[in-house]
């Protein structure tokens, strides 16, 4: 019995490294991303920039 549960946590192990190998490459991708708008927002106003005239792009 001991080793069926032993077996188990080991498939466990698999199945959590499985799945946070595929989710630390979006999570990393969505910080990354509102950490550049945040950087942006924070140029805009240090700079004065008239966010209107950014329309152009």
């Amino acid at each position: 019995m001991s080793m069926m549960i032993a077996e188990s946590y080991r498939g466990m192990g698999v199945i959590f490294e499985i799945i946070s190998d595929r989710l630390l490459i979006p999570v990393a991708v969505i910080i990354a991303l509102l950490g550049a708008g945040l950087i942006g927002m924070q140029l805009i106003d240090v700079l004065g920039v008239d966010p209107a005239s950014l329309n152009r792009i």
